[in-house]
């Protein structure tokens, strides 16, 4: 069973914090995406407040995450990021259900399969 961790963090109230703190999880997701065990690590920014940015962590089994906290990296990016936030990060830990009894079988829309990055999913929707 997938197990997901979705991290909530705001950023401080300053354009350095921000940018930072981006250009760090960006930097991050290089590092933990390769862990073993680990199915995507994607950071994302809020397409409103730019203070505010969400990680999905995805991983083979919950026994998976150990892999990242074990990664020499944590030991620097935990604190330099924490010290970039303006409050605790809100985090949220998920089993994924399993969606392949009812045809759906994996997550993304059919004209996704293959290029999950969604360039060209919509391109005829106009």
């Amino acid at each position: 069973m997938v197990y997901t961790i979705i991290q909530h963090l705001t950023a401080k109230d300053s354009p350095d914090a921000i940018d930072k703190l981006k250009s760090k999880l960006v930097e991050a997701s290089a590092v933990f995406g390769k862990d073993r065990e680990t199915l995507a690590w994607i950071p994302m920014q809020d397409a409103v407040d730019r203070r505010r940015f969400t990680v999905v962590e995805r991983y083979r089994d919950e026994s998976s995450h150990r892999y990242h906290v074990e990664n020499p990296y944590w030991k620097t990016f935990d604190p330099e990021v924490n010290q970039l936030l303006e409050k605790p990060v809100e985090l949220r830990r998920c089993n994924e259900l399993d969606t392949s009894g009812n045809g759906a079988g994996a997550h993304y829309h059919e004209d996704a399969r293959g290029d999950t990055s969604v360039t060209t999913m919509y391109a005829d929707s106009v």
